[in-house]
């Protein structure tokens, strides 16, 4: 059948559709150029970032600033075994529960020993993973490449960044932002994915524990995961609250568990000198200083030292802080309507960083620019795709944007570089906060332990002298300067020195013991005795105490006496070398060669580079073989 001709005006239209754009970053048919462009950009990254941090690369270990207690000193990395792996899951360290940094390092103590080089050079590796998953993560949240390239760099080489990088403890950052990132990525990959949900699930929930396993600081996710909720825009319903309930749990296991760690080692002062006004003051002003170190990263410091002392008012920018968040605040809240990036990003920088503004003391300090580490992610994504809506205008404003963004690299990228040699070793890091606050006694007194090493004591003398004069009641610098007046033999002034450390700390360990030493040095080892047994009154499981009573006893031929406290040192600490060391020596003015010897060997094993076992066993073998020839 023939069908009639279309009424005029109703002629069929051949409308051809619009091509739907796959991505912001490419037409159709330039996928292979979008994926050199991608690959281009990530190198550039990574070359730009490396070299900003090379000079970290040459830095030593900064045993003045827990990279001794974490790496140097730390006898828990020096053996890998099922039992050492078993010591880091279950022990705390200086107050954190660090299991994995703690696995890397003995990891590397195993194959490099205290070559500080390749710590250094893991460290800035990792910095470079991290700063990749900044890139995905900022293309996941459908920022264009380049722009997210821009955030990645910004997050790479921003000069806050220096010190979770080119500090050997921070690993601790590293290693939890490495995971954190991740696990976001694999549940934004839960969000998005129609398939494979259970599996993106648990994956997430275990990168979560390892974030866990290498800083407290990761209990944030949680609140990190709701945040992507609202990005992704899912229905806010019950499931949503159901899904993280195991996030939550861990939160909670953890936290808690950090927290308890700290109160009990004395970390959290529960007798907070500063009032709860003060208090939220010092948090805001912290809050406040890191949002305008994103933009003007000037006078960084490894230390940031309290401006006033308890009972002084606070200076009045800590007053205005609160009016500057709220006018923030303020300006987020505008942007509602139009796009949710900016309530993201702030978001996502407050929940990272909000349990670190210290409303309750912890510490010395009131800020640390590690604490940027994660929580500057929200913020650069906030200026990355700032510069995109504002380059997306026409021609002469991605002139702007490139001409700013080159400046601000550059400016970033110098800063960087040079706050690396700041980091150099423990002198240089002390000098620089000394130059920027003079006002800060741990300054000079870590100063001063640095040039002792060195064995400048005049200088290590000037600058406990100084740390005192800030602090009359810093009692670490008391004990320091006497144990430098004891290294150069003036044992009058040591004494005095330790006694005021003691008067200020009465549970001050390792004052008791350093004033036994000093008095067994001068001949008073009744003194001397009552010194160590006080010591370990206050720390029963301090091997070392035990270990100098036991010489006190030794001096005044208590032999039994130093028998039963050698033997308890090395109850405590099973590879104390000079413990059985100095027991296989009463035991051989005892006359019992066997178990002399027996001690002797002992300690050779655990140290074969201790000469007194060797020599001391060679007298005892033949003096033995005297005894059998009678």
């Amino acid at each position: 059948m023939i069908k009639p001709n279309p009424l005029p005006g109703k002629e069929k239209r051949n409308v051809q559709k619009p091509q739907r754009i796959i991505h912001p970053d490419a037409l159709p048919g330039q996928k292979q150029g979008l994926i050199n462009k991608r690959a281009f950009l990530l190198i550039a990254i990574l070359i730009i970032t490396f070299i900003a941090f090379i000079p970290s690369l040459s830095n030593q270990f900064i045993k003045t600033w827990d990279d001794n207690v974490y790496v140097t000193e730390n006898p828990m990395i020096t053996h890998i075994d099922p039992e050492s792996i078993k010591g880091f899951f279950t022990t705390q360290k200086n107050g954190t529960y660090v299991p994995l940094p703690l696995l890397t390092w003995a990891v590397e103590f195993k194959l490099f020993g205290l070559n500080p080089f390749p710590y250094h050079l893991n460290n800035l590796l990792l910095h470079l993973i991290c700063t990749l998953l900044v890139f995905y993560f900022f293309r996941l949240l459908r920022l264009p490449a380049i722009y997210s390239a821009l955030g990645a760099l910004l997050f790479g080489i921003h000069p806050m960044h220096v010190e979770s990088v080119a500090w050997v403890t921070e690993r601790k950052d590293l290693l939890f932002c490495l995971f954190y990132l991740a696990s976001l990525i694999t549940y934004m990959k839960f969000i998005l994915s129609k398939n494979r949900k259970l599996r993106f699930f648990l994956l997430t929930l275990l990168l979560f524990v390892f974030s866990l396993f290498s800083k407290i600081q990761a209990v944030s996710l949680p609140l990190s995961l709701f945040l992507l909720d609202y990005w992704f825009g899912r229905p806010w319903k019950w499931n949503l609250i159901y899904e993280k309930i195991p996030f939550f749990v861990f939160s909670l296991l953890f936290g808690l568990g950090g927290y308890f760690i700290l109160q009990n080692l004395g970390g959290i002062d529960i007798h907070d000198p500063f009032n709860l006004i003060e208090r939220i003051l010092i948090g805001l002003y912290s809050l406040s200083a890191y949002i305008v170190k994103l933009i003007m990263p000037l006078k960084l410091s490894c230390h940031y030292p309290y401006p006033v002392v308890p009972g002084e008012i606070l200076p009045v920018l800590f007053y205005l802080s609160p009016v500057f968040l709220l006018c923030l605040a303020v300006l987020i809240f505008l942007t509602v309507r139009k796009t949710k990036t900016v309530v993201f990003g702030a978001l996502f920088f407050l929940v990272n960083v909000m349990f670190l503004l210290q409303f309750m003391r912890a510490g010395e300090a009131f800020q640390a620019d590690r604490f940027s580490y994660v929580s500057y992610i929200g913020l650069f994504f906030i200026l990355s795709w700032t510069a995109y809506k504002f380059a997306s205008r026409n021609r002469s404003s991605r002139m702007v944007i490139t001409g700013l963004s080159i400046f601000v690299i550059i400016f970033f990228f110098i800063n960087t570089f040079a706050r690396c040699k700041d980091w150099k070793d423990s002198i240089t890091l002390w000098s620089d906060v000394i130059s920027k606050y003079d006002n800060a006694p741990i300054a000079y007194d870590n100063r001063g332990v640095a040039y002792g090493e060195l064995g400048q004591w005049d200088k290590t003398i000037t600058d406990f002298s100084r740390a005192i004069e800030i602090d009359p009641k810093y009692a670490k610098a008391w004990y320091d300067r006497g144990v430098a007046y004891g290294n150069l033999g003036q044992w009058d002034m040591a004494l005095d020195d330790l006694s005021n450390a003691i008067g200020i700390d009465p549970k001050f360990t390792d004052a008791y013991s350093n004033r036994g030493n000093a008095y067994s040095y001068i001949g008073q080892s009744d003194k001397a005795i009552a010194d160590f047994s006080i010591a370990i009154l206050i720390d029963p499981q301090n091997a070392v105490a035990y270990y100098d009573r036991g010489n006190a006893h030794s001096n005044l031929g208590h032999w039994n006496e130093a028998i039963a406290d050698y033997s308890r040192a090395i109850q405590i600490d099973p590879k104390y070398s000079l413990a059985y060391t100095n027991r296989g020596a009463v035991y051989g003015n005892l006359g019992k060669f066997d178990e002399a010897i027996a001690d002797f060997s002992k300690a050779i094993e655990i140290d074969p580079d201790n000469a007194k076992a060797y020599s001391n066993r060679d007298l005892a073998y033949r003096k033995l073989e005297n005894t059998k020839n009678r």
